[in-house]
């Protein structure tokens, strides 16, 4: 409760581009921007500014050069965030009690039903390409919202899985910066996850906003009648 402050300035630095930027809302603008961002996910080639991974290796460069004494800077760094890790989970927080809230389904089913979409979803990438065009769209989906239904399920019908997420989310930035540090190639798909993630965060909303048509209408009247200054 003592940090709220700090959340609100960081939400407030985060909103603020889209905020007072007129054509966020617009749908037709929103659609336009995330085909863009797959776009730059996903291309592996066209300097940084049309590949993620050419920008992402173009800034994580330096860390070949960096000498022994500033590396050990990003080891406490890590040793930190794997503290923190700890204590997220040993602590009370999202604590579930299962005598009060006792889950409908079981979080095993749940966690092995997402493994085997999973699994499917590997095994449709490799073999879709044998596939009509209806036929891949429609599997495609089912087995997307199926994964993300279980993913939902999976949080609502145990808090700990909350508090375990945000311990993991601390630990595996620790060993993946050190990863970088050890010049580990492989720690590159974990933070492609991680920015791919982090972009849906953003546009989820911002498609929701371009749905719905009344955020548009609020950001415009604040913006064009002084309503902010």
């Amino acid at each position: 409760g003592r940090t709220w402050s700090l959340w609100l300035a960081s939400l407030s630095f985060l909103a603020s581009p889209f905020w007072f930027n007129p054509l966020t809302f617009e749908w037709n603008v929103v659609v336009s921007d995330y085909r863009l961002y797959l776009d730059w996910m996903g291309s592996i080639s066209g300097g940084p500014a049309k590949s993620w991974s050419q920008w992402w290796d173009e800034e994580n460069s330096y860390y070949k050069r960096m000498h022994i004494a500033s590396k050990m800077f990003f080891v406490v760094k890590s040793v930190l965030y794997l503290l923190v890790a700890n204590g997220i989970r040993t602590s009370d927080l999202f604590k579930a009690n299962p005598t009060l809230n006792k889950p409908w389904i079981s979080v095993g089913y749940v966690v092995l039903a997402i493994v085997v979409l999973c699994g499917m979803q590997a095994i449709f990438r490799s073999t879709r390409g044998g596939l009509p065009y209806a036929a891949r769209q429609t599997i495609g989906i089912i087995i997307f919202l199926g994964i993300n239904a279980g993913i939902v399920i999976l949080f609502l019908e145990d808090s700990d899985v909350i508090r375990y997420s945000l311990a993991a989310y601390y630990a595996v930035g620790a060993l993946c910066q050190l990863g970088l540090l050890c010049g580990l190639k492989a720690v590159k798909g974990f933070y492609y996850l991680h920015d791919l993630f982090c972009g849906h965060m953003i546009f989820v909303p911002l498609f929701i906003s371009a749905a719905l048509q009344l955020p548009h209408h609020v950001q415009t009247w604040l913006l064009y009648h002084n309503a902010l200054s």
